[in-house]
């Protein structure tokens, strides 16, 4: 029973992002964001590729980062993609690109949603907090970014 209803939690997930539904603004960021944690939480660099596949997603590729030496594990399907960046076996960000309607809507409703506290607005990015997550709105590709809050957002 669990599982059906992790499944049909991600499939609303692919199903509202790629029509980009979204009965208003505040629903948008609910779900949209809502649906990030979901997937973060259960999301670990040892288990990213069994338990997305599982949802339904399919593995796309890895790519290491010099600079960094973490790796970006990208899961793509009906246009969603899902990068996990790892560092030593832990998962340190998540991004999702999804489509351009969903992008907007979500980071609209988050902007007046007052549990999310804008901390950073640059030409490319915003950059919320809520909880004890850091959400990283991408102008520039449409993507959703969420990690664990640091000592620079605060």
């Amino acid at each position: 029973m669990k599982k059906i209803k992790q499944i049909s939690v991600l499939l609303f997930l692919l199903i509202s992002t790629a029509t980009g539904y979204a009965q208003n603004n505040q629903d948008a960021e609910e779900e949209v964001t809502t649906k990030i944690e979901y997937i973060y939480k259960n999301v670990n660099c040892s288990n990213h590729k069994k338990w997305l596949e599982k949802q339904g997603f399919k593995y796309d590729r890895m790519l290491k980062i010099e600079q960094t030496n973490a790796y970006v594990y990208s899961i793509e399907d009906e246009g969603i993609s899902v990068f996990l960046y790892c560092h030593n076996n832990e998962a340190v960000h998540m991004s999702f690109n999804v489509p351009e309607d969903v992008f907007s809507e979500a980071k609209d409703a988050t902007s007046k949603n007052r549990e999310f506290k804008k901390i950073k607005q640059t030409s490319e990015d915003v950059i919320f907090t809520k909880g004890s997550y850091a959400y990283i709105f991408s102008n520039k590709n449409h993507s959703i970014g969420i990690r664990v809050k640091t000592g620079d957002d605060y």
